[in-house]
């Protein structure tokens, strides 16, 4: 069974985004953000799934999931900030 994406405003009440630094972080502390695929990503994890950062900052600046994949201009994957 598929996992369940939380919704938009529940990743806007656990994250806070800031757009130039590219840092995403967990309101309350209590949300793991860390770096896989061999350093490649970070991911969060929280309820009782992962998900990559890059698309929840999406989904928290544009207001919707991404509809296709999105990755990051400069192929760094550990550059969040919303101009990459």
């Amino acid at each position: 069974m598929p996992r369940q994406r939380p919704s938009v405003d529940e990743l806007r009440r656990l994250f806070a985004y800031d757009l130039v630094s590219g840092i995403l972080s967990s309101k309350n502390g209590d949300i793991r953000i860390f770096e896989m695929g061999g350093g490649r990503y970070f991911a969060a994890s929280f309820g009782g799934a992962t998900w990559l950062v890059h698309t929840i900052i999406w989904a928290i600046v544009t207001g919707e999931y991404p509809k296709e994949t999105v990755d990051h201009k400069d192929l760094d994957g550990l550059n969040n900030r919303w101009n990459n």
